[in-house]
């Protein structure tokens, strides 16, 4: 390393994410055999960027298998415009090295990690504007080899949610309604919102961006006591469940359960979804020794040291 050069890093949030369907028929939420994710990326290696391109309506999506210690992962990639992506399907043409440096001014990028066996995927983003968890959900279902699938049956669409722990999960799933919810947000945030199937609040937060920019804002959704308005707090339930997915673009998010015990007298418990996430906080390396960029090695090892870290608690994911 020369004298002049020095070693760069930055802190960075390793997140974790459980891959499951959303059935067509009843919309419940259910898991899935667990994938060979080492086959399935081995596969997509050798494909085209067009092969490994989904077009939707309202982005476009790549997928770019990494090997980082003899293992693969996957760069998840959003063209920033048109012109940007003219210019990968050139670089493509031309059988051009890709230069990590001039790739980075064309797309937004984030990191993924598929642990072994387990549908679960570690994910470092390369800023606020890069692919989120619903991006991953939405290039997993309709990306396609040899015109398969990745996940064929049940019939449904792929969803990715946040990793929460087992035991909050399943309370949240056990209750017998939610009498309120409370989510801090900005109105940046709507589409994550959308993503999750939040209509009616990213429809509020996109009126409010309109009037007022992007600000935080505190919503609240409150069902009054009483069996009168049970069915009321079983639909506030259902859009606990939605939020419950928006932890990476909140700053807060929170629901207040209700369950009747055999007197049928009812009883509230608060869940916090912020602090029932599974992460954690890495220093990743923008540098080498010798200055030069490796960003997405270092990016790779990061949410492989934090899956070990969090082994136990990523065991016990719902």
């Amino acid at each position: 390393m020369s004298s002049g050069s020095k070693k760069k890093a930055a802190r960075r949030t390793v997140s974790f994410f459980r891959i499951v369907k959303e059935l067509d028929a009843t919309k419940d939420i259910v898991r899935l055999p667990n994938a060979d994710w080492q086959d399935f990326l081995g596969k997509l290696a050798s494909r085209s960027v067009v092969d490994r391109t989904y077009q939707g309506p309202a982005r476009r999506l790549i997928g770019e298998v990494l090997t980082v210690d003899e293992t693969y992962a996957l760069k998840l990639m959003e063209p920033r415009d048109e012109n940007s992506w003219l210019e990968i399907l050139r670089q493509e043409e031309a059988a051009e090295p890709v230069n990590p440096d001039s790739i980075g001014e064309l797309v937004e990028t984030t990191v993924i990690v598929f642990l072994d066996r387990k549908n679960i995927a570690g994910i470092i983003r390369g800023s606020t504007s890069s692919p989120t968890h619903t991006a991953l959900g939405e290039w997993l279902e309709n990306l396609r080899l040899d015109g398969q699938k990745l996940f064929d049956e049940p019939k449904g669409l792929v969803r990715v949610e946040a990793a929460l722990t087992k035991g909050q999960r399943k309370k949240l799933n056990a209750s017998d309604g939610v009498s309120e919810t409370k989510v801090r947000i900005s109105t940046s945030k709507a589409e994550a919102l959308e993503h999750v199937g939040s209509e009616i609040m990213a429809d509020t937060l996109k009126r409010l961006r309109r009037t007022y920019g992007d600000i935080f804002v505190t919503v609240t959704l409150r069902v009054p006591r009483g069996k009168a308005y049970d069915q009321a707090r079983r639909a506030l339930k259902d859009e606990a469940l939605r939020l419950q997915n928006v932890t990476s673009a909140a700053e807060s998010v929170s629901a207040t359960l209700v369950t009747y015990d055999e007197e049928s007298r009812s009883h509230q418990e608060e869940l916090d979804f912020i602090s029932q996430r599974i992460t954690a906080k890495k220093s990743v390396p923008l540098t080498g020794d010798d200055g030069e960029p490796i960003r997405n090695s270092s990016a790779v090892r990061a949410i492989m040291a934090a899956a070990e870290e969090l082994r136990s608690e990523l065991d016990g994911v719902a």
